[in-house]
């Protein structure tokens, strides 16, 4: 008899497309098929993202590929309205990583040095398409570091002269 003719039989599958295992069982009685929901992330740790054991600058540019891959895995889902967005971002910046925005030195600052050093990293405008993540740049998540994440991150009011 396989496992899956038991009248005890277990699974681990999603059932909510939440993007977490819930457990599923059928039960003694063989009436009823039994689920619990799991409500705890299906990483060790939920924000890391990219399972490198950090929770990083990497971890907000997957959730800004998830965005721009228009990728709807809840695991992307930070601020847990349902939809992966450039919200889930923004949330991931503000309350997980806890960083000034445009800081990329993690002074604590978003000013000159930061500038210097995303400029440094030679994807402005560059004809390369797609090469461009949070981390060089791309605030808004289109894959391209132009005039337009510039305008973003000073709409923020957190630059600093």
């Amino acid at each position: 008899m396989d496992i899956e003719d038991s009248p005890h039989a277990q699974y681990m599958v999603d059932i909510d497309r939440d993007g977490d295992p819930d457990f599923l069982w059928i039960g003694d009685d063989q009436q009823g098929i039994y689920w619990i929901r799991n409500h705890l992330p299906s990483t060790p740790n939920g924000h890391d993202l990219n399972n490198d054991g950090l929770i990083d600058l990497a971890d907000l540019d997957a959730i800004c590929v998830a965005v721009r891959d228009n990728r709807q895995e809840m695991q992307f889902d930070v601020d847990e309205d349902g939809n992966v967005g450039v919200s889930d971002v923004q949330h991931f910046h503000d309350a997980v990583l806890q960083h000034v925005f445009g800081d990329l030195n993690s002074d604590g600052l978003f000013d000159s040095s930061d500038l210097v050093m995303l400029f440094q990293k030679g994807q402005y405008e560059d004809d390369l398409e797609n090469n461009s993540a949070w981390s060089t740049g791309d605030w808004n998540c289109d894959g391209e570091f132009d005039s337009s994440d510039l305008v973003i991150a000073f709409q923020r009011g957190t630059y600093t002269r």
